[in-house]
């Protein structure tokens, strides 16, 4: 397959030794347990604390693996790791809380970077339900979201808004123009009254949005409820889980509308647009369109490049015009970083050679000196 290459670098092809997790289970990932041959072993690690990590002194490239120990803390609140950094006990963090995106970018702070991120943000609907389950009333729902305000006021920090799927400038590909690219509430109040009557429903029924536990998802939420009873008249009601929960409810289809977000496992439009063929394992929205399956089905066989890349925009034009999903924008990462740590750089993957990482001695005593 052409994106082969880019799926060797995905952490589900990393090598393991089967006798080590055949002996250990689950435990196969403890400190005393765990055998690999990247630039660093896991030397410690304290559930919900910290991971430590020292050079791996039987790796190949030992001699150019730079930094002595890696400190990596699970920090779940990113206004948390937002003090801790603005208290020097951390380097860098990511992303940047949305409370603090407007100073930062006000400032000109040179320890922001902003770099593209090949994920996209949307919600999930489950098709299974009454009223979701008419294509009229999907369309009406994302025909009132205003995607230029969320990115503008809510987010601010270059994020792109998405009426389709792919992210932007995917090498060879040319996303489909779907038929709506902004807001349309007249058009939007048409397509509910039709979706309600091919339904026999006399109203829209009792409807909840789910987000896992995120200030920012939690905005967002409140942002386009708003919307949906501003310009359509409908009660939606924004509730939140916590991660783990979350994900069950995902699996269980025990939703009606879910946040999702996707990260690209590899540079190519695929690695979106399989997520939706039927019984898809990331799917989870009950929708299916044979159509659709057989142009990702054609697309993994077909050898030309730009052939291939043809049958997969029109299997996305197929799921934009259905709209089991509604994207909403597409992300950029925001991190902080101190200006003394070198060898760390944003990249479209959000996936870091910790080998070539290092702090300039120089640079750390002139900025503990300002």
């Amino acid at each position: 397959t052409p994106y082969f290459l880019s799926l060797l670098f995905h952490p589900t092809l990393y090598p393991v030794r089967q006798d080590v997790v055949e002996k250990y289970g689950t435990d196969w990932t403890r400190p005393e347990n765990i055998v690999g041959n990247g630039p660093f072993v896991l030397e410690k690690w304290q559930l919900q604390k910290e991971m430590l990590m020292t050079p791996n002194p039987h790796y190949w490239d030992i001699k150019n693996v730079k930094p002595k120990k890696l400190i990596f803390y699970p920090i779940e609140n990113n206004l948390t790791a937002y003090k801790m950094y603005q208290a020097d006990q951390i380097m860098v963090t990511q992303p940047v809380p949305l409370a603090s995106i407007d100073k930062l970018i006000a400032e000109k702070d040179p320890e922001l970077m902003v770099a593209p991120y090949f994920t996209t943000y949307f919600y999930k609907i489950n098709t299974t339900l009454p009223a979701l389950k008419n294509k009229n009333i999907r369309k009406a729902l994302s025909l009132v979201i205003d995607r230029n305000q969320i990115v503008e006021k809510i987010l601010k920090a270059g994020q792109l808004p998405a009426w389709t799927l792919v992210p932007p400038e995917t090498t060879h590909y040319d996303p489909p123009v779907p038929e709506h690219t902004k807001v349309d509430i007249p058009e939007a109040k048409k397509l509910l009254r039709e979706g309600l009557a091919e339904e026999k429903l006399e109203a829209f029924p009792e409807t909840r949005l789910l987000y896992n536990t995120s200030e920012a998802h939690k905005k967002l939420a409140l942002a386009v409820t708003d919307m949906w009873r501003e310009h359509l008249g409908l009660n939606i009601t924004p509730y939140n889980q916590e991660w783990k929960v979350f994900l069950k409810t995902e699996n269980n289809m025990d939703y009606q509308i879910i946040r999702q977000g996707w990260v690209g496992d590899y540079l190519d439009p695929n690695t979106f647009l399989d997520l939706f063929v039927t019984n898809g394992g990331n799917n989870n929205t009950g929708w299916s369109n044979a159509d659709y399956d057989r142009l990702i089905r054609n697309a993994a066989r077909e050898q030309n490049t730009d052939a291939r890349m043809d049958l997969l925009e029109k299997a996305e034009a197929i799921l934009i015009d259905e709209q089991p999903i509604i994207p909403l924008y597409f992300y950029v990462m925001t991190i902080l970083k101190k200006p003394y740590l070198k060898g760390y750089y944003g990249n479209a993957m959000d996936l870091h050679n910790y080998k070539h990482a290092y702090i300039d001695v120089t640079e750390l005593n002139s900025y503990y000196k300002r």
